[in-house]
């Protein structure tokens, strides 16, 4: 009897899906998905997806069909030249950052959160390391994200300051 299931993870092609509370390893079930010509990977991360289990073991299947997905977070693959969906079915985006080592990178942020808005993702920024000095450019990018609507959560793993908010939101 078919299953549903959500994806975890996935290496290789083999897929790990989440069914009730089993974790059952899959493949894709013959060409179903080779109609996909639109992106890299048919399956992602957060996908919702049928199964079929094999009848001769406990822990694996085909994947025999994909829901359609409520958003899906995607970057462009350089290399196969074509979308690649990261995850799919996001409900929050925590763009983790720091203000210094490794250095903040606002672009980067800029372009996980246009990414995320356009998905209809809920963007949130974690900066950690708040332990650390902030110079004055950093506190400017940061405020101007806050004034824009967006959540920023500022943390330190280190000294614990922020790590109850993460968590409650989390």
């Amino acid at each position: 009897m078919n299953q549903s299931g959500v994806i975890l993870f996935g290496v290789n092609n083999i897929y790990t899906v989440r069914s009730g509370v089993r974790d059952i390893r899959c493949r894709i079930k013959g060409k179903v998905y080779k109609e996909d010509t639109k992106h890299y990977n048919p399956i992602a991360v957060g996908d919702i997806v049928e199964i079929m289990p094999d009848p001769f073991s406990d822990n694996e299947g085909w994947i025999i069909n994909r829901e359609d997905r409520k958003n899906a977070f995607i970057r462009w693959n350089r290399k196969k030249k074509s979308p690649q969906v990261i995850a799919a079915n996001v409900d929050h985006l925590l763009c983790i950052c720091s203000v210094q080592s490794p250095p903040f990178r606002p672009r980067f942020l800029d372009r996980l959160l246009v990414t995320a808005l356009i998905e209809d993702i809920d963007p949130v920024i974690v900066v950690n390391k708040c332990d650390l000095s902030m110079n004055e450019e950093t506190k400017v990018r940061l405020t101007d994200f806050e004034q824009n609507g967006f959540k920023v959560i500022y943390c330190s793993a280190k000294t614990g300051e922020g790590i109850d908010e993460l968590s409650s939101f989390i």
